[in-house]
C-alpha cells in the first residue's frame, strides 16, 4: 500500500511539472527566436547581465538596428566630409520598447546623426538549444552567430535547418556562440524581450558540432 501511495505521489508531482511547463517550441517558433537574436548578432551587441542593461547600450543598439533595417526610410544629410542618416529619438524609443520592453529615460538630442557605412558580410543567428525557467517564466537560449558573403543572396532559410545550407550552395561560417535570456514582452505577448546577452568565441567542440551538421547534414 505504501508503494502504491508513493507511486501515486510521484505521478501527481510529475504530471504537475509537465503541465506547468509550456510545450516545446515548434520549428516555426524556433525560427522566430533565431530571427530575434539575429537582430542582436548583426549589430554585434555588447554583452550585458540581467538588470544591468544601460541606456547607452539600448540607444546604440536601436540606432544600429534602425540604420540596418530602415535605411531607406531615413532622411539623409550631407556635409563636405560625410553623409549621415537622421534617426529620430522617437524611433529609438520604439525599438527599445520592442526589443527590451523599456525605453531610455531621456535623449541628449531629438535627432541622431548616423554616418553611412558599408557591410562586407551577412551576419545572423541560429539557436541550437534552450531551457525554460518555470519560476521566472523565462527562456535561456543558446545559439551560433554566423556569417555569409553579403554579395550573394542567401539561398533557402537562414533561420531554418542548418543541414540544408551547404546543399543549397551557401557559404556559412561560425565565429561566435551566444547565450541570451528572454521572456514574453509585457507590451506584446506575441514577442520576446531580451534580459541578458553574452557571447564567446566558438570552441573546438562547438565548432565540430556545427561543422558536422553543416558539412554532412547529420
Amino acid at each position: 500500500m505504501k508503494k502504491i501511495i508513493l507511486s501515486l505521489l510521484f505521478l501527481l508531482t510529475f504530471s504537475a511539472f509537465c503541465f506547468a511547463s509550456p510545450k516545446s517550441w515548434t520549428k516555426e517558433e524556433e525560427r522566430k527566436v533565431s530571427l530575434l537574436f539575429s537582430n542582436f548578432a548583426e549589430v554585434f551587441l555588447d554583452d550585458f547581465a540581467e538588470n544591468e542593461l544601460s541606456e547607452s547600450l539600448m540607444i546604440d543598439f536601436a540606432k544600429d538596428h534602425i540604420y540596418m533595417n530602415r535605411h531607406n526610410k531615413l532622411e539623409t544629410q550631407e556635409t563636405e566630409m560625410e553623409i549621415f542618416k537622421l534617426i529620430p529619438a522617437s524611433m529609438v524609443d520604439e525599438i527599445c520598447l520592442k526589443f527590451f520592453g523599456k525605453k531610455p529615460s531621456k535623449h541628449e538630442q531629438k535627432i541622431y546623426e548616423y554616418p553611412e557605412r558599408d557591410y562586407d558580410a551577412y551576419i545572423f543567428a541560429h539557436i541550437y538549444g534552450y531551457e525554460y525557467n518555470e519560476k521566472e517564466d523565462t527562456y535561456n537560449v543558446k545559439g551560433y552567430i554566423l556569417s555569409a558573403p553579403i554579395g550573394e543572396n542567401f539561398k533557402g532559410d537562414p533561420y531554418g535547418d542548418i543541414k540544408k545550407w551547404k546543399k543549397d550552395g551557401n557559404e556559412v561560417s561560425c565565429f561566435y556562440c551566444f547565450e541570451g535570456k528572454i521572456k514574453k514582452s509585457p507590451l506584446d505577448k506575441n514577442r520576446y524581450i531580451l534580459l541578458s546577452f553574452k557571447k564567446h568565441e566558438i570552441t573546438e567542440e562547438e565548432n565540430a558540432v556545427f561543422q558536422k551538421a553543416y558539412e554532412t547534414g547529420k
